[in-house]
Protein backbone atom coordinates (compact mmCIF):
# COMPACT_ATOMS: atom_id res chain seq x y z
CA UNK A 1 0.00 0.00 0.00
CA UNK A 2 1.57 3.29 -1.12
CA UNK A 3 -0.34 5.45 1.38
CA UNK A 4 0.56 3.36 4.44
CA UNK A 5 1.69 5.38 7.46
CA UNK A 6 2.93 3.41 10.46
CA UNK A 7 4.74 3.57 13.79
CA UNK A 8 7.13 0.79 14.85
CA UNK A 9 5.54 -1.88 17.01
CA UNK A 10 8.75 -2.02 19.02
CA UNK A 11 7.83 1.25 20.82
CA UNK A 12 7.15 0.07 24.39
CA UNK A 13 3.45 0.17 25.27
CA UNK A 14 2.26 1.33 21.83
CA UNK A 15 0.45 -1.82 20.71
CA UNK A 16 -2.58 -3.10 22.57
CA UNK A 17 -5.46 -5.48 21.97
CA UNK A 18 -7.25 -4.45 18.79
CA UNK A 19 -4.31 -2.52 17.29
CA UNK A 20 -4.33 -2.74 13.48
CA UNK A 21 -0.84 -3.80 12.40
CA UNK A 22 1.24 -4.51 9.32
CA UNK A 23 4.30 -6.67 8.78
CA UNK A 24 6.61 -7.16 5.84
CA UNK A 25 4.85 -10.47 5.08
CA UNK A 26 1.23 -9.70 5.97
CA UNK A 27 -1.36 -7.39 4.44
CA UNK A 28 -2.99 -6.26 7.66
CA UNK A 29 -3.93 -7.97 10.90
CA UNK A 30 -5.15 -7.15 14.39
CA UNK A 31 -3.35 -7.66 17.71
CA UNK A 32 -5.25 -10.00 19.99
CA UNK A 33 -2.86 -10.10 22.94
CA UNK A 34 0.46 -8.49 23.88
CA UNK A 35 2.81 -10.71 25.89
CA UNK A 36 3.30 -9.50 29.50
CA UNK A 37 7.04 -8.97 28.92
CA UNK A 38 6.21 -6.66 25.99
CA UNK A 39 8.31 -8.53 23.44
CA UNK A 40 5.68 -10.36 21.40
CA UNK A 41 2.03 -10.31 20.43
CA UNK A 42 -0.54 -12.74 19.17
CA UNK A 43 -2.24 -11.44 16.08
CA UNK A 44 -5.21 -12.60 14.07
CA UNK A 45 -4.76 -12.59 10.33
CA UNK A 46 -8.17 -11.79 8.82
CA UNK A 47 -9.79 -13.60 11.75
CA UNK A 48 -8.62 -17.07 10.72
CA UNK A 49 -4.92 -17.55 11.50
CA UNK A 50 -3.31 -16.93 14.91
CA UNK A 51 0.37 -16.08 14.95
CA UNK A 52 2.80 -15.16 17.74
CA UNK A 53 5.21 -12.53 16.44
CA UNK A 54 7.85 -10.21 17.88
CA UNK A 55 6.67 -6.63 18.33
CA UNK A 56 9.70 -5.52 16.32
CA UNK A 57 8.12 -7.24 13.29
CA UNK A 58 4.91 -5.21 13.57
CA UNK A 59 3.98 -1.65 12.67
CA UNK A 60 0.90 0.21 13.93
CA UNK A 61 -1.30 1.25 11.00
CA UNK A 62 -1.99 4.98 11.32
CA UNK A 63 -4.22 5.02 8.22
CA UNK A 64 -6.81 3.23 10.39
CA UNK A 65 -8.80 5.28 12.93
CA UNK A 66 -8.22 2.66 15.62
CA UNK A 67 -4.48 2.84 15.00
CA UNK A 68 -4.55 6.62 15.37
CA UNK A 69 -6.55 6.31 18.61
CA UNK A 70 -4.06 3.78 20.03
CA UNK A 71 -1.18 6.12 19.14
CA UNK A 72 -2.97 9.04 20.83
CA UNK A 73 -3.65 6.99 23.99
CA UNK A 74 0.00 5.94 24.07
CA UNK A 75 1.07 9.59 23.73
CA UNK A 76 -1.25 10.67 26.56
CA UNK A 77 0.37 8.07 28.86
CA UNK A 78 3.88 9.48 28.31
CA UNK A 79 5.47 11.66 31.00
CA UNK A 80 5.56 15.38 30.28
Amino acid sequence: MDDLITLPGSIPGLLRRGSPVWTGWNDGAVVVRVWPDGTAAVMADHGESWLRVLLSELALDLTDATGRAHAAWWLLDQPA
